[in-house]
């Protein structure tokens, strides 16, 4: 048994296997899974729009009534946006992020606040190439 569990271990990173699936990503608390959607499609300097469907990790469902901050934050110079991002439930767990301001390009972290009830997590999404 104890030979087994290396190797399943081994498979899991080889095939790119997480725990919230392929295209999400965890919060930091592990509450929630985190799918995202950007327009345009690569970020560029200016204003970008952020798509996140917010799903409860444990059943894979939409999660509602979620109140969710987020910050631009480049972290190589130490250094947020101009603006501040507006953040618009949808429905279904889907949120839209609008008025996501780069200043200039670079790497780029949207870091999140995410409340819901009692419960607070987080998360760090980071781009890695915000262009012109």
């Amino acid at each position: 048994m104890k030979a087994v569990i290396p190797l399943l271990l081994l498979l899991f990173v080889s095939v790119g296997i997480s725990p919230a699936g392929a295209g999400e990503r965890l919060s930091d608390g592990g509450w929630y899974a985190i799918r995202m959607q950007t327009d345009p499609s690569r970020p560029v300097v200016g204003d970008n729009t952020i798509t996140l469907t917010l799903l409860d990790r444990h059943t894979g469902t939409g999660v509602e009534g979620a109140v969710i901050e987020a910050v631009p934050w480049m972290t190589l110079h130490g250094h947020g946006s101009t603006k501040k991002p507006r953040v618009r439930e949808m429905g279904n767990g889907v949120y839209t992020i609008t008025e996501v301001y780069f200043t200039m390009e670079g790497e780029w972290d949207l870091l999140l606040d995410i409340r819901k009830g009692g419960r607070k997590d987080a998360a760090v999404l980071t781009f890695k190439k915000v262009t012109p």
